[in-house]
């Protein structure tokens, strides 16, 4: 018989639910991450606030060329916070996966940041179906968010820069 990883307790009925313990350096691992992903955030947007007065220092010589540069710096901003929700979304579902393959939650081998409760059956399954259809979900919306949303910046731009004597789209490019 095989022993069990020191991370995870035995299952005992005297000694309680069986719990896969935190590692204090996969703690440290999830800090690092996520203080990454927040200056990443920080520095985005601070770029984006940057393009955006660009665009707005050349549309006093030239408006439609402001608007070309606004729809392709929101293009690419929403090609990132797209890329984001696909790659969650696929995280999501292949968690979901590994959870009906084993049975349980959390997986096993996944690190955990405090110590959890391994859940079995039932209550494994529920926590399964819910990844999975957020999954599903975020990844439906990463896929169709970025065309949307540009098709937006686009509509309200035109009509922006919309006149009388000029057709709707004059102005702009089209998205194909």
């Amino acid at each position: 018989m095989t022993e069990a990883p020191e991370h995870v307790s035995p299952a005992a009925p005297e000694r309680g639910p069986e719990i896969l313990r935190a590692d204090p350096k996969h703690q440290r691992w999830v800090l690092l991450a996520l203080a990454l992903i927040a200056s990443l955030a920080v520095w985005s947007l601070l770029q984006l606030v940057h393009q955006l007065d660009a665009a707005r220092v050349i549309s006093i010589k030239s408006v439609r060329t402001a608007a070309e540069q606004t729809i392709a710096v929101a293009g690419t901003y929403f090609r990132l916070v797209a890329g984001g929700l696909l790659i969650l979304g696929s995280y999501l579902l292949w968690t979901a996966v590994r959870i009906v393959r084993s049975g349980q939650f959390p997986p096993p081998g996944t690190w955990v940041v405090r110590d959890t409760v391994v859940r079995r059956g039932g209550r494994a399954k529920v926590r399964a179906t819910v990844a999975g259809v957020i999954g599903v979900g975020l990844l439906g919306f990463g896929l169709l968010f970025p065309g949307w949303a540009e098709e937006q910046v686009v509509q309200l731009l035109s009509a922006a820069l919309q006149t009388p004597d000029t057709p709707p789209d004059a102005y702009l490019p089209q998205i194909e």
